[in-house]
């Protein structure tokens, strides 16, 4: 998947753990890891399952073409902007954070 070179800054910026944390607070379910490389997160909708290729490794080749393709699915699952969705993940462990301290 190609995609806007504009994106690899905003892409190079975020860190697969604050993706893998805004997963599990949305409710996907991690099916499988691929060792260092990748994990395969899932979850339902309207009785669809969807899935995630997640890369780990930021030295990957793809990784960029791959993150990409996670932020796109999970615009289109979520129904709401691309841009959006990347500033939640650039701020959950903030917003992690700050849940632990309501409690």
């Amino acid at each position: 998947m190609n995609f806007s070179k504009g994106y690899i800054p905003i892409l190079n910026s975020i860190e697969p753990s604050s993706v893998v944390e805004y997963l599990v607070t949305n409710g996907w379910e991690e099916e499988e890891k691929i060792d260092s490389r990748a994990s395969i997160w899932a979850k339902r909708k309207n009785n669809k399952k969807f899935s995630i290729l997640l890369p780990l490794d930021t030295e990957l080749p793809d990784f960029y073409d791959r993150i990409y393709e996670v932020f796109k699915t999970l615009e289109f699952f979520e129904q709401r902007p691309l841009s959006e969705i990347i500033n939640v993940v650039k701020n959950v462990k903030d917003i992690a954070l700050e849940k632990n301290k309501k409690y």
